[in-house]
């Protein structure tokens, strides 16, 4: 989910995409084969994700979700950044 999708969502709201093999992706993410496919299930239950002729799909909405989390912690990161700077530099004017 961290490459780029170019595609737009189907009329049943699926965006196809390639996310290789489940060994792939714990390789990638550094975690078990075992952790991957539970995850995998449980969204395939909740109908966020699957597989059919034309490929392997997600929902657009667990994508706009993802993008959100994505966004919520870059916005996060970037707030304990510039506050940490902002912590050393009175740090450095009290010394």
């Amino acid at each position: 989910m961290t490459r780029s999708q170019k595609e737009t969502p189907s009329d049943d709201g699926r965006v196809y995409v390639h996310l290789g093999s489940a060994s792939a992706m714990a390789k990638h993410y550094r975690v078990s084969r075992g952790n991957i496919a539970r995850l995998l299930s449980k969204v395939q239950k909740a109908g966020h994700y699957g597989q059919n002729d034309s490929g392997t799909w997600v929902s657009a909405q667990l994508l706009r979700d993802h993008h959100l989390l994505q966004a919520l912690k870059m916005a996060h990161s970037a707030t304990a950044y510039i506050e940490a700077q902002q912590m050393r530099t009175r740090e450095l004017l009290h010394q």
